[in-house]
């Protein structure tokens, strides 16, 4: 039988040369982006949105029991043009004042080399689909981040009418950093 002295010993020894396994983690805004693109008229409209909130949980060791809870403000969406930006709050495009935030709850996590997926529901106004992202996770410095596209139907989200000037198609980029909460320590 090893003596409690040795045992310690060895399990901080272990701990300072393995990775930690499961990492619980705070979604920053400040550090993460999640940019939009879609065609308007023939021409590329990029916008953002901001306001994340939300919690990462990484299971490095076994992905399946990682979980990702994010939101977005929809009453923070930029693109440029403060009418524009207006006009998307509306009801029949984000109708921000009843639909508060967009959401994005995993389902399911797995990892095949470098790359993971993440399959989640989406959520915006009143509809949730399910979504797979195919994400990079690094850490860098003292936060994780996760890298991504994917598009959506903006149609199938009841977000604006169809349009023959308006794309149906969105393209959405994502960066989100993710720390360790101070107050957990």
């Amino acid at each position: 039988m090893i003596p409690f002295a040795k045992y310690l010993y060895l399990l901080v020894l272990f701990s300072a040369i393995h990775p930690v396994c499961a990492q619980a983690l705070t979604a920053i805004d400040s550090l993460s982006s999640i940019e939009f693109r879609i065609r308007n008229f023939g021409m590329m409209v990029e916008g953002t949105l901001s306001g994340l909130e939300g919690t990462v949980n990484l299971d490095l060791q076994h992905p399946p029991r990682s979980q990702v809870t994010l939101s977005a403000k929809a009453l923070t969406i930029e693109t440029g043009i403060s009418l524009r930006d207006k006009h998307l709050q509306k009801k029949e495009y984000f109708d921000g004042d009843s639909f508060p935030y967009l959401k994005f709850v995993s389902e399911n996590i797995s990892k095949a080399g470098g790359r993971w997926m993440i399959t989640g529901h989406l959520h915006i106004k009143k509809t949730a689909m399910l979504v797979s992202v195919p994400v990079t996770v690094n850490e860098e410095k003292d936060a994780w981040y996760l890298r991504g596209h994917f598009s959506i139907n903006r149609l199938d989200f009841g977000v604006g009418p169809k349009s023959l000037a308006l794309a149906d198609d969105v393209a959405v980029n994502f960066v989100i950093a993710a720390k360790r909460d101070e107050s957990q320590k």
